[in-house]
C-alpha cells in the first residue's frame, strides 16, 4: 500500500461506502456571477487559518461549485455539478487544531466528490475525488475510467485553487503521478496533491481498495516541515 500521508496534514474525508449511516443535509445554495467566477484567481485563493494546514481557501462551497462548472464547460468537459445533490456527512468535526469544519459529498456515477468547510468561516479546507481502485482501473467504452477521475479531481482543484481551464491538464498529470510509488503527495505552488488509499470495508466481499485524490493549501512552514516533494514536469 501507498504512504499515508500524516495524520495532523491530511484532513482525511470519510467516503460515503464506509459511513452510509450517518444524517445526510441537502446543501442548497449559488449565487456567483461570472465576473465573480472569474475574479477569483489563484493570487486570492488562499488565506490564513488556525486549521491543521494553517491555511484555508476563499471560497464556499456555493461559488466552489459554480467555478467548478465554469471551468468544466470551458475545458470540454461534461460532468456538472447541481448544488442540491451536496449532502453534508454527519456531524461537525474537529481537526487537530480544534478547528470545527463539515464534509460535505456528491456522488456521481461511481464517484464520490469530497469537500471540508469550516464550520465558523464557511470556507473550504480541501476537496477530493474519490473511487475504488478496481473501478479506477476498469475500462469505459473505449476509455479508461481512470482519465474520468483524474479529470473530476484536476476541475475541482482547478476551481478550488483559483485557477483556469488552462491548468486542468497539467492538474491531470500531478495526480497522476501521485500514483506512482513513493509520490503519493506532490506540491505544487503552495497547494498539496495527495492520494490516500484504503480498504473499503470488512463487508466488501471483493476485498476492494478506496482511493481519494486531495487536494489542499499549505504554509511555506508546513511545505518544509513534511518534507514534501515539489513536482516538475
Amino acid at each position: 500500500m501507498k504512504k499515508i500521508v500524516p495524520v495532523l496534514f491530511a484532513l482525511v474525508l470519510a467516503f460515503s461506502f464506509a459511513a452510509c449511516k450517518e444524517q445526510k443535509t441537502i446543501v442548497k445554495g449559488g449565487t456567483a456571477s461570472l465576473d465573480e467566477i472569474l475574479a477569483y484567481t489563484k493570487e486570492k485563493a488562499q488565506e490564513d487559518s488556525t486549521n491543521v494546514n494553517g491555511k484555508r481557501y476563499n471560497i464556499n462551497i456555493e461559488k466552489f461549485t459554480e467555478r467548478y462548472n465554469e471551468i468544466m464547460f470551458r475545458s470540454g468537459g461534461d460532468e456538472y455539478l447541481s448544488m442540491e445533490n451536496w449532502k453534508r456527512l454527519g456531524e461537525t468535526k474537529k481537526d487537530a487544531n480544534g478547528v470545527e469544519y463539515f464534509c460535505y459529498y456528491y456522488d456521481i456515477d461511481n464517484a464520490e466528490l469530497t469537500v471540508a468547510v469550516e464550520s465558523r468561516s464557511h470556507k473550504i479546507m480541501n476537496v477530493g475525488c474519490g473511487t475504488t481502485m478496481s473501478k479506477y482501473v476498469s475500462i469505459d467504452g473505449e476509455h479508461q475510467y481512470s482519465e474520468r477521475i483524474l479529470n473530476m479531481s484536476a476541475v475541482m482543484a482547478a476551481a478550488v485553487g483559483g485557477y483556469t481551464s488552462d491548468d486542468v491538464e497539467l492538474f491531470e498529470k500531478i495526480f497522476n503521478e501521485t500514483t506512482f510509488e513513493n509520490k503519493s503527495s506532490l506540491a505544487y505552488e503552495n497547494n498539496i496533491f495527495n492520494l490516500t488509499t484504503g480498504k473499503k470495508g470488512k463487508k466488501d466481499e471483493n476485498n476492494d481498495s478506496t482511493m481519494l485524490f486531495r487536494y489542499f493549501p499549505v504554509t511555506d512552514e508546513h511545505l518544509v516541515e513534511w518534507n514534501i516533494p515539489t513536482y516538475s514536469e
